[in-house]
C-alpha cells in the first residue's frame, strides 16, 4: 500500500486516514440524533470526550473496509475501466451506519454471514485467559493494602523509563522543586520495552525517594510484589447508567448493542480509575502514552485531579489519523504548531503549554560521549559523517520494507565507494531493523570498513546521540529523530518517501531540508560533501527553528517540572483543579510568555 499514491500524489494511506476519520464522525453525528442510549449516557459522562471514544472506535471498526475502498478507486483510476465494484464484509453490528454514509456511490458495499468469525473466537479466548488470570491471582498473589496519602499525590505511568540520560519519563523530574515522596511511579503492561521491569529500577525509584506500585502481574520480573486492585462495588456508576436501559430495544437494533457494549467498557474503565485516584489520593496524573479512550481524563475530573500529557515525537499527520489520542487537561508541546495539529485531531485538550524539547538538558551530557564515535571514524579517514534515522514499516503503512530497503542501500553504497564518508545508525526499532534482509549483506560490507556504525542499544535512546558527532542527518519520513538532531543543533533532512506535499515543510524548505525523490537528495549530499558551498541551505534550518522548539536552552524538562510543582502547591493548600491551573498558566506566562500558554477550549 506505501507504494500506491493518491490523486494528488501523496500516500494512499493518507487517503484512508482522512475518509476513515470523516466516516466516523458523521456516524456519531448521525447517533446524536438518533440513539436512546447515547442521550443517556451524555447525562453522566462529556459529551465531547464521549464523542471522540465513539469516534476513534468507530474508525478502527471501519478502517480495514475503508482500506479496502481506496485501493479499489485506486485501481479504478489506474484501470480507466468503467465495471462494477463491490467490496464485500463480514457482517458487523453498525454496518447499517457505515452503507448510510458510504461515500463512493460507484463501489457498493455489502456485507455476508459469516458461520466463524475468528475475531469473536480470539476475543472470547483473550477473555478466558484474562479472567483465569485474575482468578489465580486472587488466589496465590498478595494484594497491596492502600493508605491514601493525606497530601496530593502525583502518578507517573512508566512507559520509558526513569534513566533521565535516554527518553524518561521522569524528564521533568530535575529542577522541579517536586518533593520525591509525592511521586508513585505505577506499572502497567503499555510501555517501550516489551520485558518486565527489573528489580534494578524499583530500587532505583526506592533510592531516589520515589514510591511505586504495580497495576499487572506481569508488568515486573518481580512476582513476589504485591499488586493493586479495585474494590468495585457492581451496583455502581455503569450500573447506575446502563442497567436501566430498555433491553427490548437491544434486542433489536443492532447499534444500540454495539453503542451497549463499548460504552460499558468505558465505564468500566471510567470506575476502575476513579477507585485509584482515591486509594493513592491522585490529583496530577503524567501519561505521556496515547490512549484511545478518555477514561483517566472523566474520572480525574469526578475526583478534582488534573491529567497532563506532553508530546513524543513530531505530529505531521495532516488529517485526523490520530483522532482520539489526546484527552488531556494540560498538553505540554515543543512549539506552537502542535495546537494546529491537535485542533485537526478533535483533541480534547484543555491547555496547551509550549515548553520546548522535554530531555534537551541531556543534550550537553551525552555530546561527549558521543563524540568518541566521531573520532573512531575521523581515525579511519572520515570528512563527512551523516546520521540516519529509519522508521517503521508494513504493508498496510506509508512505508515499506521496499522503502526502508533502498534508504539504506543508498548510504551504505556511499560509504562503501567513498572513504571520506561515515555515517552512524540510529535505528527506531532495532527488530525492524534486523529484520530487512536485503540490507544484511551490503550492511555487512559497509561495517567491514569501519566506516558505518550502529548505535548500541538504541531502542530508547536518545536521537541526538547520532547527531552530536554528524555533519548532517538524514531521515526517512517527516523524522522526530531529524527534528530533535536539528534542535540539538545538526542539519538535517528529512527524506519524504510518503510525498505529503501538503506538510508546512514544503513551503519555505522543498529540496533544502525535506525530498521526495531520492536520487535528487542523493545528488545534493554528494554536492554538500565536496564543498558546503556547493549547496548553502542543505539542511539549513536556521531562519526556522523557533518553529520546531522556541527555546533550545536546556530547560525543557525542567519548565515541566516547575509547572507540575505549581499545581501540586495549590493543591497541597486545599484549592481546586480549576485554581490550580490558573495559578500555573499565570506564573509559567508570567515567566516565559503569555504566548506560550493557548487555551483550546476558546
Amino acid at each position: 500500500m506505501a507504494d500506491m499514491r493518491s490523486k494528488n500524489g501523496e500516500s494512499l494511506r493518507w487517503e484512508v486516514e482522512r475518509i476513515s476519520s470523516e466516516i466516523a464522525i458523521k456516524v456519531v453525528q448521525r447517533l446524536n440524533t438518533s440513539s436512546i442510549l447515547y442521550l443517556r449516557i451524555i447525562e453522566f459522562i462529556s459529551k465531547d470526550k464521549y464523542n471522540l471514544y465513539i469516534e476513534k472506535l468507530i474508525k478502527k471498526d471501519i478502517y480495514r473496509i475503508i482500506q479496502l475502498l481506496c485501493i479499489v478507486e485506486w485501481n479504478i483510476r489506474k484501470e480507466e475501466k468503467s465495471i462494477t465494484h463491490i467490496i464485500l464484509c463480514p457482517k458487523y453490528e453498525l454496518f447499517e451506519e457505515l452503507k448510510a454514509v458510504w461515500p463512493n456511490e460507484k463501489v457498493y458495499i455489502e456485507y455476508y454471514n459469516q458461520f466463524f468469525k475468528r475475531d469473536n473466537l480470539i476475543f472470547i479466548l483473550k477473555l478466558i485467559i484474562k479472567n483465569m488470570v485474575d482468578f489465580f491471582e486472587r488466589i496465590f498473589f498478595s494484594y497491596l493494602v492502600t493508605v491514601p496519602s493525606k497530601l496530593p499525590m502525583l502518578a507517573v505511568h512508566y512507559a520509558e523509563g526513569i534513566n533521565v540520560e535516554r527518553r524518561s519519563d521522569l524528564c521533568w523530574y530535575q529542577g522541579s522543586k517536586i518533593d520525591p515522596k509525592f511521586v508513585l511511579i505505577y506499572f502497567d503492561l503499555i510501555k517501550q520495552s516489551l520485558s518486565p521491569v527489573s528489580n534494578d529500577v524499583l530500587r532505583q525509584i526506592e533510592n531516589i525517594g520515589m514510591q511505586w506500585v504495580c497495576l499487572d502481574k506481569r508488568a515486573l520480573m518481580n512476582w513476589s510484589a504485591c499488586i493493586w486492585k479495585p474494590n468495585l462495588n457492581k451496583q455502581s456508576f455503569q450500573g447506575h447508567i446502563l442497567l436501566k436501559y430498555p433491553m427490548q430495544m437491544l434486542n433489536r437494533l443492532s447499534t444500540e448493542r454495539w453503542l451497549f457494549k463499548t460504552s460499558k467498557n468505558l465505564l468500566k474503565k471510567i470506575e476502575y480509575w476513579v477507585a485509584f485516584y482515591k486509594d493513592f489520593n491522585i490529583k496530577v496524573h503524567y501519561d505521556i502514552s496515547e490512549i484511545e479512550d478518555p477514561a483517566q481524563s472523566i474520572a480525574l475530573e469526578s475526583v478534582g485531579g488534573i491529567f497532563i500529557g506532553r508530546q513524543r515525537s513530531e505530529h505531521f499527520w495532516h488529517v485526523t489519523s490520530d483522532l482520539g489520542n489526546h484527552h488531556r487537561h494540560v498538553y505540554f508541546a515543543w512549539n506552537n504548531r502542535q495546537p494546529w495539529y491537535l485542533k485537526l485531531d478533535r483533541s480534547r485538550i484543555d491547555y496547551i503549554i509550549i515548553s520546548g524539547f522535554p530531555s534537551d538538558s541531556v543534550f550537553s551530557k551525552n555530546k561527549g560521549e558521543t563524540f568518541l564515535l566521531r573520532n573512531s571514524l575521523f581515525e579511519r579517514g572520515v570528512s563527512f559523517v551523516i546520521a540516519l534515522y529509519d522508521n517503521a514499516y508494513n504493508n498496510d503503512i506509508h512505508f515499506s520494507e521496499r522503502m526502508m530497503t533502498e534508504f539504506y542501500r543508498e548510504f551504505l553504497k556511499w560509504v562503501i565507494e567513498e572513504k571520506e564518508v561515515g555515517i552512524i545508525i540510529k535505528p527506531k526499532k532495532p527488530r525492524h531493523f534486523k529484520r530487512l534482509i536485503e540490507v544484511k549483506q551490503i550492511l555487512a560490507q559497509a561495517m567491514e570498513t569501519g566506516r558505518c556504525l550502529v548505535l548500541a542499544e538504541s531502542l530508547g535512546r536518545l536521537a541526538s546521540d547520532a547527531a552530536h558527532p554528524a555533519d548532517i542527518a538524514v531521515g526517512i519520513g517527516i523524522s522526530s529523530a531529524v527534528i530533535e538532531a536539528v534542535i540539538a543543533g545538526c542539519k538535517g533532512i528529512h527524506y519524504d518517501v510518503s510525498g505529503l506535499q501538503s506538510h508546512t515543510f514544503y513551503k519555505w524548505g522543498y529540496k533544502k531540508v525535506i525530498f521526495d525523490d531520492i536520487d535528487k537528495m542523493m545528488v545534493s549530499l554528494k554536492r554538500y560533501k565536496e564543498n558546503p558551498n556547493n549547496e548553502p541551505e542543505l539542511g539549513d534550518w536556521s531562519l526556522h527553528l523557533d518553529e520546531l522548539d522556541p527555546f533550545r536552552d536546556g530547560r525543557g524538562g525542567e519548565r515541566i517540572g516547575t509547572y507540575i510543582h505549581w499545581l501540586l502547591e495549590v493543591f497541597n493548600k486545599g484549592g481546586s483543579r480549576d485554581e490550580a491551573i490558573q495559578y500555573a498558566n499565570k506564573l509559567y506566562s508570567e515567566q516565559w510568555g503569555g504566548d506560550k500558554i493557548i487555551s483550546m477550549t476558546e
